[in-house]
């Protein structure tokens, strides 16, 4: 069975500083099947993404995993930018000089914007313009959820669940002809 082909899921363990430290699992499954990818584009073994409401990277592994390319992401969390940083984009050589600065310094220096090494990144969806996105095949996210969730306050789109508006505005807002053609 061919690498494209394999089912991917991820299932991790969140704690929300938002909602007084309470705790959550979070699952994400792309199951096998249907080719994800797009027609026409040989010249490439997957398609370029961009992975909106980032948390630590579970879209990013899953789809890298399945030979797609992230050219960019957006994350709110500070805390869940510099975990992405650490584990998707800094190379050896940085990941050794941040080793050896105390834990304080580590946390702040890593959400540098060296630490991206070129790739886009955006901290507050809101703030993005169509036309600042660079150009991908597909848009992965899994929007805010807590808002939705008995563990949260329950304020469906009218909480942090409603920033998945913000995708569709961004949507709207690139031409037809540099929208993705995948959204996940």
């Amino acid at each position: 069975m061919a690498a494209k082909e394999l089912p991917v899921s991820a299932l991790f363990y969140v704690r929300s500083p938002g909602n007084g430290g309470k705790q959550f699992f979070c699952s994400l499954s792309v199951p096998a099947g249907r080719s994800a990818f797009p027609s026409g584009r040989p010249e490439r073994r997957g398609m370029r993404f961009i992975d909106l409401f980032a948390g630590i990277g579970g879209f990013r592994r899953g789809m890298e995993l399945a030979g797609h390319e992230c050219v960019g992401f957006c994350e709110y969390d500070d805390f869940a930018t510099a975990s992405y940083t650490s584990m998707h984009l800094i190379t050896e050589e940085q990941r050794e000089y941040l080793r050896n600065m105390d834990k304080r310094k580590r946390q702040k220096e890593i959400l540098k914007g060296e630490y991206k090494n070129g790739e886009w990144y955006a901290k507050d969806i809101k703030e993005v313009t169509g036309n600042d996105m660079p150009e991908a095949e597909c848009w992965c996210f899994g929007a805010p959820c807590q808002s939705f969730s008995i563990a949260g306050k329950r304020a469906g789109l009218d909480g942090e669940s409603g920033l998945v508006r913000e995708v569709f505005r961004l949507l709207w807002e690139k031409r037809e002809e540099d929208r993705p053609e995948w959204i996940i």
